[in-house]
């Protein structure tokens, strides 16, 4: 009987893994090809993808749902393929072996069993389009292409979901109009701290999406994903999400980005924003920063898999982090626990200070906002803490302002390199062929010294310390703390090494040094303290 039950279950297991959506016949396959225009710009038809000499991509595309994904897929197939292996290749290393990436494909299949009825038909139309032109590779370990790109799109939640896990980071997002900024029209800045491994963020593409319904928008994206998570619509409306504390999710609904894309594409206000974020179900809590350049005004949509509220200011300046504050989550214990316990409240503390310390806000001071890698009141915590605004690990930083329909995309290193100008006006008017440079922001060239050059180096001796057998690391040891001497991460590691190769009373040093640090996480300064009580009990 147990036999037959697990057969049974097995199949109906591969009944769950989606081959192809059921509209799939009202589509021919169209391989098609780019035309390579130059070194740097693919064209097919109307759409097109440009290399930007700052390093990542520029993309157009417009037309019905099923043409979007399908130029797309033209146009990205190669660089939607390297994503899909820095995204394999990060997963890999955290689950190792064929057989548990095989349960992972069933589990995910199980988890997103009915992820289909949860989006809107135009996105998996798209999406499909798009899957036409992956890559084989993984159907036999993942499951088939369109199956794939529609579980990508949930991975984001889950990350968020499991953030206990440290898959992600904790993003940071405000807005201020009126007598915060120079001109009082309305300015946003975010960064988004969705960190996959340094390939899987390489590739990035600013993509201005016209599609046959709804209103023309532009947002910050990756090969394979047509979910938003930072845009603006040629309505003045700009999206930003930011993950709160969730429950782990039971089943998929709604992805968010799905939700945040819904947004962009049909709101022209902020009601009809909310509106649309009433009608979706989300299996993860998210904070939607949404801003309305027309009205000058911007709001927090805080949503749950159990309820929503609206979160406004009676002032000119809205703040967000990684914790709710409507009155409608106000007394949720999982909320009030996240926030005393991470990093969202600390971020939230010093990006008030930051913005009381920049009067009259513009795109030049949002930036250095962004890029602040210090904790409150400008505190050294070392570099890479998620306590600070900045950690050296963001997908990408962008500043909006909506009123203008402009928006400034961060280039490597992280937030700390240009920050590039783009007017949706030019784009979707004129189709602007050479973009003009002159109101690009300036790299910060002494943070990129003094903080990113050390903290590269310093992330490769935490690696080299953690995996070595040698017993001999003491020089790298202290190389790696001597890189980064205010961040607890460094001593735990050499602590680690010292107990694991019985050098207890350098392990125990460096476990107290650990605990006079910036410690984000109240999770991790108890593991550090169980740690040091294991091996004084000894």
């Amino acid at each position: 009987m147990i036999v037959v039950f697990l057969i049974g279950f097995f199949i109906y297991l591969n009944s769950l893994l989606i081959s192809n959506p059921e509209f799939a016949d009202n589509y021919q396959t169209q391989p098609g090809t780019y035309t390579q225009l130059d070194d740097s710009t693919r064209i097919f038809g109307n759409n097109s993808l440009r290399k930007l000499q700052e390093g990542f991509y520029e993309m157009y595309v417009e037309g019905e749902p099923f043409e979007r994904g399908n130029a797309i897929g033209i146009l990205t197939s190669d660089l939607h393929e390297y994503q899909e292996d820095a995204f394999i290749n990060q997963i890999k290393k955290m689950i190792p072996g064929e057989f548990y990436l095989k349960f992972l494909k069933y589990f995910v299949a199980f988890f997103n069993r009915d992820i289909e009825e949860h989006i809107p038909k135009e996105y998996l139309e798209e999406i499909y389009g798009e899957s036409l032109h992956m890559n084989s590779k993984y159907d036999n370990i993942i499951g088939s292409p369109y199956m794939r790109i529609l579980n990508y799109h949930a991975a984001h939640d889950i990350g968020h979901a499991l953030q206990d896990k440290n898959f992600v980071a904790g993003c940071t997002s405000f807005a201020a109009w009126g007598s915060y900024t120079e001109d009082g029209n309305l300015l946003v800045g975010r960064n988004f701290d969705f960190y996959v491994g340094d390939e899987f963020a390489k590739n990035k593409i600013v993509a201005f999406i016209n599609p046959d319904k709804g209103i023309p928008f532009g947002m910050v994206t990756w090969p394979g994903m047509i979910g938003v998570v930072s845009g603006i619509n040629k309505e003045q409306i700009t999206v930003t999400i930011n993950a709160a504390k969730s429950t782990y999710p039971t089943e998929a609904k709604t992805p968010v980005s799905i939700l945040a894309r819904e947004i962009l594409q049909y709101a022209h206000n902020l009601d009809e924003a909310i509106k649309i974020a009433g009608k979706f179900d989300l299996f993860v809590s998210e904070s939607l920063l949404v801003a309305s350049g027309k009205e000058n005004k911007a709001i927090i949509i805080e949503k749950s898999p159990e309820k929503m509220d609206v979160f406004a200011v009676n002032d000119s300046i809205l703040y967000c982090s990684n914790h709710f504050q409507s009155k409608a989550f106000s007394a949720d214990s999982n909320n009030i626990k996240f926030k005393n316990e991470s990093s969202s409240n600390k971020r939230f503390t010093r990006l008030k200070e930051l913005v009381i310390n920049n009067p009259l806000l513009n795109p030049s001071k949002i930036a250095s906002i962004l890029r602040d890698p210090y904790g409150p009141q400008g505190k050294e915590i070392g570099w890479g803490n998620e306590d600070a605004i900045n950690q050296l690990i963001a997908h990408h930083g962008v500043i909006f302002k909506p009123s203008e329909n402009e928006m400034w995309i961060s280039t490597a290193p992280f937030q700390l390199g240009k920050f590039i100008r783009f007017d949706l006006d030019e784009i979707f008017n004129q189709k602007a062929k050479v973009r003009n440079a002159k109101f690009d922001i300036p790299a910060d060239s002494e943070l990129i010294k003094v903080a990113n050059k050390p903290y590269q180096e310093f992330r490769k001796q935490v690696s080299l310390v953690r995996t070595s057998t040698d017993k001999n690391l003491k020089k790298n040891i202290l190389k790696m703390n001597n890189l980064n001497p205010e961040f607890y991460l460094g001593y735990e590691v050499a602590g680690d090494y010292y107990s694991k190769n019985e050098m207890i009373d350098s392990a125990l040093i460096s476990y107290k040094r650990a605990l006079k640090c910036d410690i984000p996480l109240k999770k991790d300064s108890l593991n550090i303290i169980h740690k040091l009580s294991r091996l004084n009990n000894k």
